[in-house]
Parts: structure tokens; sequence; C-alpha cells
């Protein structure tokens, strides 16, 4: 998930810094990216990512996880051979 410093929608999410018991810690199976500085679906839009290390991080850290997701969905299914 990735929650940006002001997207309106971030106080809607697991990342929300007014969650009862705060905003939820990443993990490797649930993880989450703030974007400093950032507002709504900028991480949606892969041109931001040439104007902005922050956001080129947090696409390039989404992809790996989306990656590593098939990757073990794959294995799971013994259908390596399409990885």
């Amino acid at each position: 998930m990735e929650a940006s410093d002001f997207d309106p929608w971030r106080y809607a999410t697991v990342a929300s810094p007014v969650r009862l018991g705060g905003p939820m810690t990443s993990s490797p199976t649930n993880p989450i990216f703030l974007i400093p500085g950032a507002s709504h679906c900028v991480d949606l839009i892969s041109a931001f990512g040439r104007h902005n290390p922050q956001v080129l991080a947090v696409q390039e850290a989404s992809i790996d996880v989306m990656v590593q997701w098939v990757t073990d969905y794959m294995v799971s299914r013994n259908q390596t051979s399409r990885i």
C-alpha cells in the first residue's frame, strides 16, 4: 500500500496517523510505503518517478513486491518454468 503526506484518503487507510493503535507497521506480507510531501496517486504516474527520487523508490519497491507475490504464487503451483 502506498500513502502520501498530502493524500486526503490516507486517513481512511492503515497508514492513518489517527488509526487506533497508530499507523500499521510495514512488513513483507503487508508492505506500506509512505511518500513524503506527495499527493494522492502520485506513484501511479511513472513520469513522476523521473522527477522525484522518493516516488521512483516507491514505484520500484512496489514492482519488486508484485514480482515476489507472483513468483511465490507460481512456486506454490509448481509453475516455475513460467517465471
